[in-house]
């Protein structure tokens, strides 16, 4: 009896052991995914100011020019790069729901 408590002991050691290796690990993975997610928020506002600044500059050329094709191309890009901060930012979000799971 007493050596079968001995071997549950010892099986449960193991199982602790392995569990705080797994959370230490997950500690770790978490800290990264915090770390890529503040890059990114980071690229994003950057990405951001700088997408408004051309919109600014393209709309202010399109009125200066009065509207020549060449413009509107460009702004019809600008607008098209606004659909990729979109899906930067839906990007963002699923790493920051990915982090927060994570660290839980």
């Amino acid at each position: 009896c007493a050596e079968a408590r001995a071997e549950a002991c010892e099986a449960a050691q193991s199982a602790l052991a392995a569990a705080q290796r797994a959370a230490a690990a997950a500690e770790g993975e978490a800290a990264e995914l915090r770390g890529q997610l503040s890059a990114t928020r980071a690229e994003g506002a950057r990405s951001w100011e700088r997408l408004q600044a051309l919109r600014s500059e393209l709309t202010a050329a399109a009125r200066a020019e009065g509207g020549s094709r060449a413009l509107r191309a460009e702004a019809e890009a600008a607008r098209r790069s606004t659909g990729d901060l979109e899906m930067l930012r839906e990007q963002l979000a699923a790493a920051q729901r990915l982090a927060a799971t994570s660290s839980a």
